[in-house]
């Protein structure tokens, strides 16, 4: 289990600091990072209680899905913005946009492949997904969903954005499956 829950912090820092660093990269933020700008905006509260309060949506309404709620999911929230503050250290430009992708989506495979379960951003996509199957599909939903309403409420989005709410669902889903596998 130690393995696991290592498994789980190293992909959550890896998700913070891809998320940070796409920020300054220049060309759009992760979906979920828009969410929080546009809440963050449209409230006029700092970023961090955006977040939580983000995360707090998203928990409640995998709950109201009828997901089972674990510690990871609110540790992982808690994880994700240490490690942003690290990311948004990065240089802006095409270089790091390509580096920021592969650490977000490399953590987001890391940290689901765990098996521990999901963290707040995820929660829903994971919750369906256990009832009807195909995670891709609602993985890319949810990303979606955040970043119309990220947007909606004021958030910037970029070609990255619009990107990684495309594909993030398939990369992940073989990203995961694979980490899952080397714990068997």
């Amino acid at each position: 289990m130690r393995t696991r829950w290592i498994l789980v912090v190293t992909g959550q820092a890896m998700i913070g600091a891809g998320a940070g660093a796409l920020i300054v990269a220049g060309f759009g933020a992760d979906p979920y990072s828009v969410l929080i700008d546009g809440v963050a905006s449209t409230l006029s509260v700092l970023h961090v209680f955006a977040a939580f309060m983000c995360a707090a949506m998203c928990i409640a309404v995998g709950t109201v899905l009828g997901g089972k709620v674990r510690a990871v999911t609110f540790v992982s929230p808690l994880c994700a913005s240490l490690a942003l503050q690290v990311g948004v250290l990065a240089p802006s430009g095409v270089a790091t946009a390509v580096v920021a992708v592969i650490v977000y989506l490399a953590g987001l495979s890391i940290y689901l492949g765990s098996g521990v379960g999901a963290g707040a951003v995820e929660f829903v996509a994971v919750t369906l997904a256990e009832r009807h199957g195909r995670f891709s599909w609602f993985l890319n939903g949810s990303l979606i969903v955040y970043g119309v309403i990220g947007v909606v409420t004021g958030g910037s989005v970029g070609l990255l954005t619009v990107a990684l709410a495309i594909v993030s669902g398939p990369v992940v889903d073989v990203g995961r499956r694979f980490v899952a596998g080397r714990l068997r």
